[in-house]
């Protein structure tokens, strides 16, 4: 998968992850996993690291935690998270 096409899928994903975040809604949790549908580029360093965090935080309900490993990976994929609320 090319960065191009992890960048294309993972953009509404990261994008309505952090509405629902930012809002503290418990739909940030039954969303699913970022990671899965990155593929198999989800486990090249930095995205892993990145994905882990806001899966942990979400995992634990610590919503608040996980927007900035959120806002870092948003960053990495050259994402606005401003542009896309």
């Amino acid at each position: 998968m090319s960065n191009r096409q992890v960048r294309s899928n993972l953009t509404p994903l990261v994008a309505q992850r952090a509405v629902w975040l930012a809002a503290d809604d418990a739909r940030a949790r039954r969303a699913g996993r970022i990671a899965a549908t990155a593929g198999g580029e989800a486990h090249r360093a930095p995205l892993a690291a990145h994905l882990a965090a806001i899966e942990h935080a979400v995992d634990e309900l610590e919503y608040e935690a996980a927007l900035a490993p959120l806002g870092e990976l948003a960053r990495l994929l050259g994402l606005n998270l401003e542009e896309t609320a």
